[in-house]
Order: C-alpha cells, then structure tokens, then sequence
C-alpha cells in the first residue's frame, strides 16, 4: 500500500465517522452494517411472534410494510428490528417470546335446550 492508499482510507474512514456523527445529532440512526432484506409474510410473522392472519389485517398500518405490486407484499427486515426495539413495542414480542393464548373471559358451554329440566 503506497502512501497516496492509505491517505485515501484514512480520509474514507473520517468521512464515514463524520456522517455517522451528523446523523445522530439529526436523531437519526446511521446506516444498518447489513443491507435490508424484505421478508415475505411467513418469516415476518415468525419474527414478529404473531399469526400470518394478525400481520396480514394490520399490514396497512405498519411502517415496515413495502407494497411491490396489487397482490404483493413484503416487510423490511431492518424495520422490523428498528419497530421491535422502540420503547412501547412490548405488544409484539418477537418468536423468543411469544404473546399468551388469550381465553375467552365469562363464556360459558352452550346449554342444550333440550336437556334442560324444570
């Protein structure tokens, strides 16, 4: 490596830390180390801890969601990772730990009205 080399990797590297300081100030995350991979919906779902039928309905309201056509839909990797770390996602757990089954408060087995005695 000639001496020009290494300026022009000791001047990448400032950069890159100069941008990486910029953009937290603006309270904006730097770059992820690994690209963004857009998930389908069964490995979002897995990754989210949730059904395919729960990511499906309220895919429109979440931000990591990428619409590539009419019936395609796919889901940012990095924004998954990003929503899953905010402060109030405790909802969604991600597949380590899972939501708890619900149960249905107050229902009751149907009674057979045939069955029933005075």
């Amino acid at each position: 490596m000639t001496g020009l080399e290494a300026l022009f990797d000791e001047l990448a590297r400032l950069v890159a830390e100069k941008v990486v300081a910029l953009l937290r100030a603006n309270g904006r995350d730097p770059p992820p180390a690994e690209p963004d991979h857009l998930l389908t919906l069964t490995q979002a779902a897995e990754r989210l801890g949730v059904s395919m039928t729960w990511l499906r309905r309220h895919s429109a309201g979440l931000p990591f969601t990428r619409k590539l056509s009419h019936r395609v839909v796919r889901f940012s990797s990095t924004g998954i990772e990003r929503w899953l770390s905010r402060p109030g996602s405790q909802v969604l757990r991600g597949p380590e730990n899972p939501r708890p089954a619900s149960t249905p408060q107050g229902r009751r087995p149907r009674r057979d009205p045939q069955s029933v005695t005075p």
